[in-house]
């Protein structure tokens, strides 16, 4: 979960209590998100990913610039 990430990289500081609390329900919630996804095909992680190359970026910088005349 992001709470516990966030916690863990000290960008949220949580309390000790609601911690505890978190971790405790943790489980459950990640169980409600993989029966919500159903059967997934192919690897998955919180969603797409997209891989940008240098031609994609050079492309869209032409395209801003021919936008912004």
């Amino acid at each position: 979960m992001r709470l516990l990430e966030a916690a863990t990289r000290g960008l949220w500081n949580a309390g000790d209590d609601r911690m505890e609390a978190l971790q405790g329900v943790a489980p459950d919630i990640e169980g409600d998100r993989e029966d919500v996804m159903g059967e997934v095909t192919e690897e998955f992680q919180g969603g797409k990913i997209d891989v940008l190359t240098t031609e994609s970026v050079e492309k869209w910088k032409m395209e801003w610039r021919m936008a912004g005349n």
